[in-house]
């Protein structure tokens, strides 16, 4: 795959046997999947855009980020990692699948 970024994540040998499955969605996002005893697991690690691209380029990346994740069962855990760029703040409001609480101050308009 060919482009100007680059996400990766490193996963430990312990880890290395849970792996399932690896999903390079493009340049700035990817997931893995791991089997975690009975619990699925999806790591999301994501690079976001940022000063010098265009708002095109980066709707198109919350965009492709919403894809991956609405790809995922509801069944499954979720874990978003990465440089997102924005203040998600601390209210779960409409995202409690993927936020657990832990954030600092207000969301921004980049965490809508």
């Amino acid at each position: 795959m060919e482009g100007r970024n680059g996400v990766g994540t490193i996963l430990s040998k312990d880890l290395k046997e849970s792996l399932i499955g690896v999903n390079r969605k493009n340049d700035r996002i990817m997931s893995l999947k791991l089997g975690l005893g009975a619990t699925l697991v999806n790591a999301v690690c994501a690079y976001a855009t940022q000063a010098g691209c265009t708002e095109e380029e980066k709707d198109t990346f919350w965009e492709e980020k919403d894809q991956e994740l609405r790809i995922i069962p509801a069944r499954e855990r979720v874990i978003i990692g990465g440089d997102l760029k924005d203040h998600f703040g601390i209210s779960r409001e409409g995202i409690e699948r993927v936020h657990s609480g832990w954030g600092v101050g207000e969301k921004n308009d980049g965490g809508e």
